[in-house]
């Protein structure tokens, strides 16, 4: 039998941006489509699971992708906010600016406040459950689902596959023959999930044993670009203009001067223009921060109050 995907390593592992539609309120309906390990919880303090990261749809896009989303209870309402942040395709966010704006205020309430309105970061990759914690999750294993982790897990993937696709060497944790398997393992901190615990086996094996059945796994992959980057996802401007209006201060306001500085026209290199226009979309949609360190950083490279 020939094999329906010939897969090749053409990626390199770094971020696609795209929104975050993961509801985490109860109010919320449920994205079935989405896999979470089992938390620990009364005298169990450790969840273990065995998953697989699949290679991307079309063989060409990165396989996980990068999302930003805001997530909050209004200081005025009360009511939950659950936005995807426009930032993750490069476009303006007035949520992201006006917590900038407080930030930089100078008033210390007003600092304290603007961390709960920053976006939070995440990835969605596609995985092939292979072994779940407990018997009553039996029914999750052989499927496919989206996966959303964070910073600790990017950096275990990047750690040992970050040199694919630049000609050195690396282990394509991803490639449906010669990947490796995760072993997920979710302890506690306090009330946070923690995945510290967690590693990649040490032999690569394939994701089935036959071609068909290989196939047949990843013929259920989703579309990644098209689940998270698609323009309909996200709120125009104006709409979450009128949220930060209505929720965050409460009646109309005057349109958000960012004291973030404009992008040079004249008297700058091209260079320079493009790294500081990045750094503005950067400092505008800052939260996974080490708050003030990495506020500091941005601002010195962007000159902010020189």
């Amino acid at each position: 039998m020939v094999r329906k995907y010939s897969y090749k390593t053409e990626f390199s592992i770094g971020f696609i941006k795209g929104d975050d539609n993961e509801k985490k309120n109860k109010g919320f309906l449920k994205d079935e489509r989405i896999w979470t390990p089992a938390k620990p919880s009364g005298s169990v303090t450790k969840t273990t699971h065995k998953i697989r990261f699949l290679p991307p749809i079309d063989n060409k896009n990165n396989p996980y992708v990068h999302t930003s989303s805001h997530w909050f209870k209004s200081p005025i309402t009360g009511e939950i906010v659950s936005e995807p942040c426009p930032s993750s395709i490069s476009k303006p966010c007035p949520i992201c600016q006006h917590s900038y704006k407080l930030y930089s205020s100078g008033d210390p309430t007003d600092k304290n406040l603007s961390s709960g309105f920053y976006k939070k970061r995440g990835e969605y990759a596609n995985i092939l459950v292979i072994k779940e914690s407990s018997d009553d999750r039996k029914s999750n294993e052989g499927k496919v689902f989206m996966f959303r982790f964070g910073k600790k897990i990017e950096d275990k993937i990047k750690a040992v596959c970050s040199s694919v696709g630049e000609g050195e060497a690396g282990i394509d944790i991803f490639h449906p023959d010669t990947g490796l398997d995760f072993n997920l393992s979710v302890t506690l901190q306090g009330e946070f999930q923690n995945y510290d615990l967690s590693d990649f086996s040490r032999t690569t094996t394939p994701i089935a044993k036959t071609d068909a059945e290989i196939d047949n796994i990843l013929d259920c992959v989703y579309d990644l670009k098209t689940e998270w980057l698609s323009e309909s996802k996200f709120k125009s401007y104006e709409k979450l203009k009128d949220i930060v209006d209505r929720v965050i201060i409460g009646g109309k306001s005057a349109p958000i001067a960012s004291s973030i500085p404009s992008t040079p026209t004249t008297g700058a290199s091209e260079e320079t223009k493009s790294k500081l226009a990045k750094k503005e979309k950067e400092i505008a949609s800052v939260k996974d921060i080490d708050d003030d360190e990495l506020i500091k950083s941005l601002e010195e490279e962007l000159g902010v109050g020189k």
